[in-house]
């Protein structure tokens, strides 16, 4: 697992978040693509922005790898009733080296979790249908292009993401959480696997929020 911490920080007696687009620099790697079927032909390295690192392999020892990423964000959301939240932006990339394809099947509930680690505070997941690519990433918010309208009207809703990832495939997809006051701490987010389940994980709350295609993927330690 390959931790990469940056610090983020934010601010409860000011009810401000100071995590800043500078949580993942913006001096990157550029290089050349061998197979550009499903990414830009000139992509960025991406280990900068990495925050968690998981392999899991199966019966033959073929890999399947998690990353998910540092967060962007830490600055105020207004929804269509004037309620103020605090937003942070991930992404997660899965590589599919196995025999066999892997479905990302994700459905985030309507609901609000509670964050232990932030007392009294709250957040919501959600599933923006934007496609995340590795030139994105040095960009303000990942490149996640116009959150007002990625949210918008969706606060009630589940929010549900349904994609195959083939052998010798990347996949990429963000994630946007919306936090009802600023964190007191750093926020780190990802997905993970455990005996065929999918979870998401924000900080010390795990939520199941989906099922492995594929039976008795191990973690390689």
């Amino acid at each position: 697992i390959l931790f990469l911490v940056f610090p983020v920080f934010y601010s409860c007696d000011q009810k401000r978040n100071s995590m800043s687009e500078s949580s993942a620099p913006s001096n990157v790697e550029l290089k050349r693509s061998e197979n550009t079927n499903n990414q830009d032909s000139v992509t960025i390295s991406l280990d900068k922005f990495i925050d968690t690192k998981y392999e899991f392999v199966d019966y033959t020892g073929k890999p399947l790898i998690i990353e998910n990423s540092l967060p962007k964000g830490g600055q105020k959301y207004t929804d269509i009733r004037g309620k103020e939240y605090v937003y942070a932006i991930f992404w997660t990339q899965i590589t599919n080296k196995m025999d066999s394809p892997f479905e990302v099947n994700v459905t985030f509930p309507a609901d609000s979790f509670a964050l232990p680690s932030s007392p009294g505070n709250y957040f919501k997941l959600f599933l923006p249908s934007e496609k995340m690519i590795p030139s994105k990433a040095p960009l303000f918010n990942f490149g996640l292009e116009d959150l007002n309208s990625v949210l918008n009207g969706k606060l009630q809703n589940p929010s549900t993401l349904v994609s195959t990832v083939n052998t010798n495939e990347t996949f990429r997809f963000y994630v946007v959480s919306l936090f009802k006051e600023g964190v007191n701490g750093v926020v780190r987010a990802g997905m993970s696997l455990n005996n065929e389940k999918i979870y998401y994980r924000v900080n010390d709350q795990e939520i199941l929020c989906g099922r492995a295609n594929i039976n008795n993927l191990e973690l390689k330690k």
